[in-house]
């Protein structure tokens, strides 16, 4: 779904490492992920998030999602943990563990209320990329997506092949919600 792919595109975009192939892509990834362990039992947070995501490119596994989840929020970076849980949704956990992410996205979505607003973008036809304040892999969706943006003013560009590019701006209010949309006009 276009939901799928615009959260992976996010995880994806976070960090552009180069691996080394040491062995069979799940081997690579698995070694990936035990070094962001060992650095995470260390505190370094960053560095084992870029290794977590590194693991997650070279062998798309749901522990990875969940270490990159849970890295982003020891880092405080609460949209971007709470897409990797909704990402990790698509994994089909086990009813103990799907209750146990349903708690920390509610957990996440509270503690977003508090200094974000909360902002539904659409746009026909559907499946536009976006990119929120500054053009970047960063900050790249595609639509419908829903977004968690700091209480102020921002820009959101909308571009499709084919078509008009359009940018909007909006006003953010925190713990608010607001849907925008856009209509992209066919270039001629």
């Amino acid at each position: 779904t276009l939901r799928t792919i615009a959260l992976t595109a996010v995880l994806l975009a976070a960090a552009a490492l180069p691996g080394a192939a040491l062995g069979g892509p799940m081997e690579d990834a698995d070694m990936l992920f035990g070094q962001g362990e060992t650095l995470a039992g260390q505190g370094q947070w960053q560095e084992a998030l870029n290794l977590y995501i590194q693991a997650y490119q070279t062998y798309p596994k749901a522990k990875y999602v969940f270490k990159i989840a849970s890295a982003y929020v020891k880092l405080g970076n609460l949209p971007r943990a709470l897409d990797a849980y909704l990402l990790f949704n698509q994994y089909e956990p086990s009813d103990e563990v799907a209750k146990r992410i349903a708690d920390e996205v509610e957990k996440l979505e509270g503690m977003l209320k508090q200094e974000y607003g909360k902002v539904f973008v659409a746009s026909s036809p559907q499946g536009a990329f976006v990119f929120i304040d500054e053009i970047s892999k960063q900050t790249q969706f595609l639509t419908p997506v829903v977004r968690w943006l700091k209480e102020g003013t921002h820009s959101v560009m909308f571009q499709m092949d084919g078509h008009l590019p359009r940018e909007i701006k909006i006003t953010v209010e925190r713990g608010g919600s607001l849907s925008i949309y856009a209509g992209l006009r066919p270039a001629r």
